[in-house]
């Protein structure tokens, strides 16, 4: 794969125990990583962790996630604030 060229994996993944999410919490993901491409950031891993991935989370439990991306200048940094 080229440098420039963007990986685009199907799914998101959770690190959990049971590896699944709840509904709305894998829908807000999907839209994240996906306003992510919209803006142009390669992502080479995308990943939600804690209490939303293991479905115990409570309805004031924040979602911790996990970007890497290929090349991590400011302008793409501000990016991604702005996206989030």
């Amino acid at each position: 794969m080229a440098k420039h060229e963007k990986k685009n994996h199907s799914s998101t993944r959770c690190t959990g125990n049971r590896g699944q999410m709840k509904d709305q919490d894998k829908k807000i993901a999907e839209e994240l990583k996906q306003r992510l491409y919209s803006i142009d950031i390669s992502i080479v891993d995308f990943r939600v962790f804690g209490s939303r991935a293991r479905e115990d989370a409570s309805e004031l439990s924040d979602m911790n996630i996990f970007i890497e991306v290929e090349d991590l200048s400011k302008e793409s940094n501000m990016k991604i604030l702005d996206a989030v």
